[in-house]
């Protein structure tokens, strides 16, 4: 068994139809490819894997590392149970909802997906759709159907530093202009509600799912609040699949990982040492911390903490 480390990543890179170009700025990875939408930052869902770019495993995907370290993980972790992005939405995402583990499993044969934004950058205007005004599912079947997008769905303003929490079967969607940092279950799957009628990148209408979203979609909505500006140490979400927290480092901090610990800056890039190695982490990065690892973090940044738990329900 090899001694614990600090993992850095290779990014995997999406295009999407709504992408824009803001992520060459983030990551020296990034090609010159438009419509960059995704940067999956730390994922080990078959859609896209990244691989360690540091020590000994590099080149390894994760899951390949928790079968060779389990105890870094803890013994109950067969698969890494989620995925990291950072989004770049030049336009407009389609209004979608994710199911619960137990529809998912049933439907897509994959876990849920709850998951939760940091906003990195917005433009002054930028909104996003959270949530509806539907009571029943025939109200929103007849909005659907008469093309009334405006009267069901909730918008909301957001600003760089607001954080939402997007829990499985919430109506949502990026609005152009926003940028954030998101972290969810290790799942692609994805409802799609409304796609304003607009081609994808093979110039065909992408389809919608509607029956399987009002399936999951609970009626009336659910209550859910925005998070903004919040002091450091403030946990921004907890739930059975994460806890998320914001940090601001300013100089030197100590930080033993009793448990899986994933860390991304969001604004400057970090220093971090371990033993008698130093690291640089970059903005817009993750480090996973395996359990007992203890690094000190250096530098002057805010970053987005997420403890991960060592097994999960299904």
């Amino acid at each position: 068994m090899m001694k614990p480390y600090p993992l850095l990543f290779n990014p995997v890179f999406k295009q999407r139809v709504w992408g824009g170009t803001r992520l060459k700025d983030w990551f020296r990875e990034c090609s010159d490819t438009d419509q960059i939408g995704e940067a999956w930052i730390l994922s080990d869902h078959q859609e896209g894997k990244s691989t360690v770019s540091n020590g000994p495993y590099t080149g390894k995907t994760l899951s390949e590392v928790i079968e060779q370290e389990p105890d870094w993980f803890g013994p109950d972790m067969k698969e890494f149970p989620l995925l990291f992005k950072v989004i770049d939405a030049a336009k407009d995402l389609s209004v979608q909802v994710h199911p619960d583990d137990v529809y998912a499993y049933e439907h897509a044969g994959e876990r849920g997906k709850t998951e939760c934004w940091w906003v990195l950058d917005a433009a002054q205007d930028a909104k996003i759709v959270y949530g509806h005004h539907a009571q029943t599912r025939q109200d929103f079947e007849q909005a659907e159907q008469a093309d009334k997008w405006d009267d069901v769905l909730k918008y909301s303003a957001v600003s760089p530093g607001d954080f939402r929490f997007v829990p499985a079967g919430k109506v949502h969607a990026l609005g152009a202009g926003t940028m954030v940092l998101e972290v969810q279950q290790s799942s692609d799957t994805t409802y799609r509600v409304y796609d304003y009628k607009r081609p994808g990148t093979d110039g065909k209408l992408r389809p919608l799912h509607l029956e399987d979203a009002l399936n999951v979609i609970p009626f009336p909505d659910t209550d859910d609040s925005l998070v903004s500006h919040v002091s450091s140490g403030t946990s921004l979400a907890s739930c059975p699949y994460f806890e998320v927290e914001k940090w601001e480092i300013d100089g030197k901090e100590e930080v033993l990982a009793n448990q899986v610990l994933v860390i991304a800056p969001t604004d400057n890039s970090a220093t971090l040492s371990f033993d008698s190695e130093s690291l640089t982490l970059e903005k817009g990065h993750a480090v996973l911390l395996p359990k007992g690892v203890t690094v000190t973090l250096a530098g002057r940044f805010t970053g987005i903490v997420t403890k991960v738990p060592d097994s999960e329900s299904k």
